[in-house]
């Protein structure tokens, strides 16, 4: 049982992880996709907000899948449903994905503006 527990913490928290991670590197994602040249200003607008609508669905996801429980040990055992379509299962930790990738990147780049602010104001 030990071993169990300590499988779904380590999966949950390392999928967070892995996530956050991708998060700090998805300019450089943007940057081979050509995404920050693009000049239209209506198709940027609609890349974000796809963003933020991806983001939106892993936040409803986190909870669906109750993410957060394996994270914290307040289950002490996940089953895994047959009877659901695995690309549901796939899209759902997709869009969870999405969503930390969707903090950490807009969270490291405001505090690259903060930063980049402190040194101006203290130079």
């Amino acid at each position: 049982m030990f071993n169990r527990r300590l499988h779904m913490l380590s999966a949950s928290w390392g999928f967070v992880f892995i996530s956050a991670h991708i998060g700090m590197h998805w300019g450089m994602f943007i940057g081979m996709m050509k995404l920050r040249k693009i000049k239209a200003v209506i198709l940027r607008i609609l890349i974000n907000i796809l963003g933020i609508l991806i983001a939106l669905y892993g936040i409803f996801s986190f909870i669906k899948r109750r993410l957060y429980e394996k994270m914290f040990l307040l289950i002490d055992y996940a089953f895994f449903d047959y009877d659901e379509a695995i690309i549901f299962f796939f899209l759902d930790y997709l869009a969870i994905m999405g969503f930390f990738i969707f903090v950490t990147y807009y969270s490291s780049k405001l505090s690259q503006k903060r930063n980049k602010l402190n040194n101006k104001i203290n130079a």
